[in-house]
């Protein structure tokens, strides 16, 4: 079984460097840079969706509460807020 993450980070590196540790336990991976490719994407059905909290087009907290609108639909999915910001 390989879990299906949705990885929502717009920073190219964020996005390489997490997407090779999640690769690496196997974990099915797909990437949102934004906000609208998040909503489109998570209607695939996803295991865990690990949130950048700092996107440029919207705050990661008001897209989790946009995404959990989505996934009221009867899914169960885990949100994570994540950042690399230090």
């Amino acid at each position: 079984y390989s879990p299906r993450i949705l990885l929502v980070e717009d920073d190219p590196i964020a996005q390489f460097v997490q997407k090779r540790m999640l690769l690496n336990i196997n974990c099915d991976v797909s990437v949102a840079s934004n906000a609208k490719q998040a909503l489109e994407l998570v209607k695939n059905n996803y295991d865990v969706i690990l949130l950048d909290i700092g996107l440029p087009d919207i705050h990661g907290t008001e897209l989790a509460v946009a995404i959990q609108r989505l996934l009221r639909l009867g899914r169960h999915t885990r949100i994570i807020v994540i950042t690399m910001h230090r």
